[in-house]
């Protein structure tokens, strides 16, 4: 595992206690962080430690109606951030890429809507976005415009080194529902 970059994700808010933070930056790992619904003892949003592969941040949607409901992985993140939600995030992710590569995946999948906030994101980051433009801000609407595919990873320069990625809300046709995590 030496040759692969390791992050870890953690949700209790037990992890940002100083004996956890010491722990963790004493294990070289990379501590994501991570936007989603806070409830009850969850970590808080921003909360993050960039380690050996650098800071990773992962976006899953703050969709508090369906987050623990039994109502399967799609209603969970099904979420569009606004904006504003993403805006929040820029002071952070521009202080982890003056210090190292970083990657950020939209992990609010459901009906390519990752995909809207990945060029969203990009865009409030001063980044390049090389898409048409979509017309009204809706869901769906990736789906419509010719050459831009969910899914894209693409590789961009920035202070550090930041990766912006929205997830592929559909499985590849080779998918095996039984060997995924």
């Amino acid at each position: 595992l030496e040759l692969v970059p390791l992050a870890l994700e953690v949700r209790h808010a037990s992890w940002a206690s100083g004996e956890a933070t010491s722990f963790l930056r004493d294990t070289g790992l990379t501590v994501c962080g991570i936007d989603q619904p806070v409830i009850g003892e969850s970590i808080r949003p921003h909360f993050h430690h960039p380690g050996a592969s650098g800071s990773y941040f992962r976006f899953h949607g703050r969709n508090y109606a369906n987050w623990f409901a039994d109502r399967g992985r799609d209603a969970r993140y099904d979420y569009l951030y606004s904006p504003e939600e993403l805006s929040s995030w820029v002071d952070t992710i521009r202080q982890a890429a003056s210090q190292g590569p970083v990657t950020v995946i939209m992990n609010n999948h459901f009906r390519g809507q990752a995909v809207i906030n990945a060029f969203e994101l990009r865009r409030l980051l001063g980044l390049a976005v090389e898409a048409p433009e979509v017309g009204e801000r809706q869901v769906g609407a990736v789906d419509e415009v010719p050459g831009v595919e969910a899914g894209v990873k693409e590789r961009i320069q920035a202070p550090g080194d930041v990766m912006v990625r929205g997830r592929n809300p559909r499985p590849p046709s080779n998918f095996n529902a039984a060997s995924s995590p």
